[in-house]
């Protein structure tokens, strides 16, 4: 039987939902994903322009902040991970994927028979 996925919240805006966007992070009350507002602000828009133009008022700026926040959380622990011993070496060679995700960090390498995982606690 497959997995069941229930809905994260990431934070008091944005939330993981597998019901919405395909468990993409989403801002709380629309299918606004994360990822795309991120886009807008490495584009170099404006918060303003965000979130009364660009995405007509349904999100507050407060939640533009919450998004580049987790985002760095993310990069910062992503790239504590990397710099670990195991993969010092082993990321150097070619061949290991890693992937980032909300509930915590998936990663292997093409000779692996199984995905190795590191999950985050639940809140």
């Amino acid at each position: 039987m497959g997995r069941q996925h229930k809905r994260v919240e990431l934070g008091q805006y944005i939330v993981a939902d597998p019901e919405i966007c395909h468990g993409k992070p989403t801002f709380k009350g629309t299918r606004i994903m994360v990822w795309q507002v991120l886009a807008d602000v490495a584009d170099g828009r404006s918060w303003e322009f965000i979130c009364n133009t660009r995405w007509g008022g349904r999100i507050p700026t407060a939640a533009v902040t919450e998004a580049v926040r987790l985002a760095q959380e993310a990069l910062l622990t992503l790239r504590r991970f990397l710099k670990h011993e195991r993969f010092n070496t082993v990321a150097k060679r070619m061949g290991l994927v890693v992937r980032a995700h909300y509930n915590g960090i998936h990663y292997w390498q093409g000779t692996w028979s199984t995905l190795q995982s590191v999950v985050w606690p639940p809140d």
